[in-house]
């Protein structure tokens, strides 16, 4: 029974899918343990991190604060109506802020309560900071919070309160026995906690206060956009009656990198192991019977036989090999069409050869224009008549250049054309145009594509100076610098419009020519000769302003 080549690499396919789909399943329950730990990892970092900060941050917020309670100065500054002894000892309090914030590197602000709940400033403390102060003032003298802690949140940024009650010292001119309270607090940019921390936005963080769970603050809130929790942590914050309560969602995910590369390296290993295994089968089922195949195809175009092939092991080749023997019929009955084929390109052939004898016959008219054009000088000559001998010597010199010139010329011989040029141009139309030329002589030699001047120098006479009703001047000048090559081409001429001058731009560096007019077409030629030569960076511009100028400048890289 012959084998199926097609059954056979399903089946490998099939074994092939197994394995990957086997290995795959293991590398995702790695890859989910992975994650699991690494996710608890960061979280206990994150949540170790923020209440270090916080500890830090009471610690320092109950020492300023109870250095301040036993201060004398802020003990007069609460009880005494005198204006200057408030004053003073505000400043003095001040100024012990100031040295306090100094020391620890901090930015804490204060202020003073005194026994008619007044709260009095102690430096720039906004309104709405001394509205939270005065509405949980009452709770502090309950007992309400714990060691006189208070959180809020407001605008990204968290704010840490600690109450302290001031101690009646030195004040035995004051009839009172409560002295008042004083307010340190601190304020934490969010934002650059959960930079500093590389807190993650799939991580929600807020802060619950136990005597009264109503009082929740959200530090970060953004995991809940998200489909899944993934871990929670809730810890207390040292003695202050507060919890902080992280939950982290499933946006991110984190893995050993190594681990996952090896798993990878050995897919890979399993896989060149099949693609082995897959060569060695695809070699004797596919290409041996192949090379046989082969093999018999040269046999038979080489003697010529008839019959028709034999058949091999593998089932899909016998399909092929009767196509073959189809095809060798098929070949049989284009062979007479082969035949009449060739006797076509025979008469074709012959009709080629009867073009060339015609062009070649067409090379005896500039001949003829030659011998004619020297007609008309010897008249000239012979009748005194210097204005036809100077044209006809003129329009001999460009057609003897446009006739035998190649596509490559020099500056010097595209100004001497130009000049011919220009020569007749003035005998039409005297006083009417000027020529002026400022060329550089060692710019004289340097080769150009042929052609490129007096296409440029006809539209400037015939499109800015002939409308004009003055006598014109166009200007030819070439010089370099140590990167390129200029030639500028101007008039004083009529000019023309803004958007006039973008389309000639666009169609020169596009060679779209609109309408097929002849200025277009003229441009458009230069411009593709240039940049063929001398490459994309070289080419042509024009520039021009109504009723006064036109210029078209070609640039050259050397």
């Amino acid at each position: 029974m012959k084998n199926s080549f097609v059954k056979t690499f399903k089946g490998l396919i099939i074994v092939f899918i197994i394995c990957v789909t086997g290995i795959q399943a293991y590398m995702l329950s790695k890859v989910s343990s992975m994650i699991k730990n690494s996710n608890e990892d960061y979280l206990n970092s994150v949540s170790n991190s923020i209440e270090y900060e916080l500890k830090n941050k009471i610690e320092v917020l109950d020492k300023t604060a109870k250095n301040l309670a036993m201060s004398g100065d802020l003990q007069t500054f609460l009880t005494t109506e005198d204006i200057r002894q408030k004053e003073y000892g505000s400043r003095i309090i001040e100024g012990k802020i100031y040295d306090m914030n100094s020391s620890s590197n901090r930015a804490l602000l204060a202020v003073g309560i005194d026994t008619d709940n007044n709260v009095m400033k102690l430096g720039n403390v906004s309104e709405p900071e001394i509205e939270i102060i005065k509405g949980n003032y009452p709770g502090f003298k309950n007992g309400a919070f714990r060691n006189g802690i208070y959180f809020a949140v407001d605008e990204g940024v968290l704010s840490i309160y600690k109450y302290e009650n001031v101690m009646k010292y030195n004040l035995s001119y004051a009839e009172v026995s409560n002295v008042g309270a004083v307010v340190v607090f601190e304020q934490i940019n969010l934002l650059e906690l959960g930079l500093k921390l590389n807190i993650l936005d799939s991580v929600d963080i807020n802060i619950y206060f136990k005597g009264n769970p109503e009082i929740s603050l959200d530090i970060f809130s953004k995991g809940g956009e998200y489909k899944n929790m993934v871990l929670s942590r809730a810890a207390d914050i040292i003695d202050t009656g507060w919890v902080i309560n992280e939950s982290m969602y499933d946006k991110y995910v984190s893995f050993d990198y190594f681990t996952i590369l090896s798993i990878d390296i050995v897919l890979i290993a399993l896989i060149a192991v099949f693609i082995i295994l897959f060569m060695l089968v695809f070699y004797k089922m596919y290409k041996k019977p192949m090379v046989r195949l082969m093999k018999y195809l040269s046999d038979y175009s080489l003697s010529g036989k008839n019959e028709v092939l034999e058949s091999v092991e593998v089932s899909e080749f016998n399909d092929l090999l009767d196509h073959i023997n189809s095809l060798f019929v098929i070949i049989k009955n284009d062979a007479y069409k082969i035949m009449s084929t060739q006797e076509m390109l025979y008469e074709k052939e012959l009709d080629k050869q009867n073009v060339l004898l015609y062009m070649y016959q067409l090379q005896i008219h500039p001949h003829f224009l030659y011998n004619t054009l020297g007609c008309i000088s010897y008249f000239a000559v012979h009748y005194n008549a210097p204005e036809i001998l100077e044209i006809t010597d003129a329009l001999t010199g460009i057609f003897r250049y446009s006739v035998n010139s190649s596509s490559e010329s020099n500056i010097k011989n595209e100004i001497t054309y130009t000049q011919r040029y220009m020569k007749i141009i003035k005998i039409r139309y005297p006083d009417k145009v000027e020529l002026s030329l400022d060329v550089s002589d060692e710019l004289m030699e340097m080769s150009i594509p042929s052609m490129i001047f007096q296409p440029i120098v006809e539209n400037a006479f015939k499109h800015g100076i002939l409308p004009g009703e003055d006598k014109g001047i166009i200007r030819v000048r070439v010089y370099q610098d140590e990167a390129y090559v200029y030639i500028d081409i101007s008039d004083n001429g009529v000019g023309m419009t803004a958007e006039r001058c973008a389309e000639l731009n666009n169609t020169a560096n596009n060679y779209e020519i609109k309408g097929f007019e002849a200025y277009n077409i003229g441009l458009a030629n230069v411009n593709k000769r240039i940049r063929l030569k001398f490459g994309s960076s070289s080419g042509l511009t024009v520039t021009s302003e109504l009723n006064k100028f036109t210029k078209v400048s070609i640039k050259i890289k050397k």
